[in-house]
């Protein structure tokens, strides 16, 4: 028997790439940032007064820009050859 795991890799190199998100990698992903109100250094921590939490996205600056990496084995085509012997 044969069989052919990530067939749309066999077909065109760019298709069938498995993504996944590492734990190894530690992203910290700040959906809040706390901006201070004033044009002047207060000292006050964020969260008091004269603090405003805003919203923002900020992509990652890494060597590839993206969160997720490539799985590099489970992105390529794969072949399983069986052999079946009865006696």
């Amino acid at each position: 028997s044969l069989d052919v795991f990530n067939v749309l890799n066999l077909i065109n190199h760019d298709w069938g790439h498995v993504n996944f998100v590492s734990n190894v990698n530690n992203y910290t992903v700040n959906l809040l940032k706390f901006v201070n109100d004033n044009t002047t250094a207060t000292g006050i921590a964020p969260g008091k007064a004269n603090y405003t939490p805003t919203y923002n996205y900020a992509p990652p600056t890494g060597a590839s820009g993206k969160y997720y990496t490539l799985d590099p084995l489970n992105s390529r085509w794969q072949g399983q050859l069986g052999i079946r012997y009865s006696f």
